[in-house]
């Protein structure tokens, strides 16, 4: 498997209230293979990530502690696949 470390997490999809977004560090060519591999775990298909929400970046950012900043992943997701939930006045 193409070496890379992915995070998933959550945003607001009119439709279905959420949906997954990745955000990693993989080569876009081995995106394909992640979801072939992902779709071949017997995951429900609520657990797998569409093609078209994968956005790379260069690192995942951490904390001080050496944990994933979760904010920071959060906050590019939203700004890569949110959409505004509110309903029109």
């Amino acid at each position: 498997m193409p070496q890379g470390v992915f995070a998933v997490t959550a945003v607001a999809d009119p439709r279905k209230g959420e949906s997954l977004a990745v955000i990693h560090t993989f080569q876009e060519e081995a995106i394909p293979e992640l979801i072939k591999r992902l779709g071949s775990m017997e995951l429900p298909n609520i657990f797998l990530p569409r093609k078209d929400r994968f956005r790379k970046v260069e690192e995942l950012l951490l904390l001080g502690t050496g944990k994933l900043n979760l904010r920071e992943i959060r906050r590019l997701a939203d700004e890569s696949f949110g959409t505004d939930t509110e309903p029109p006045l």
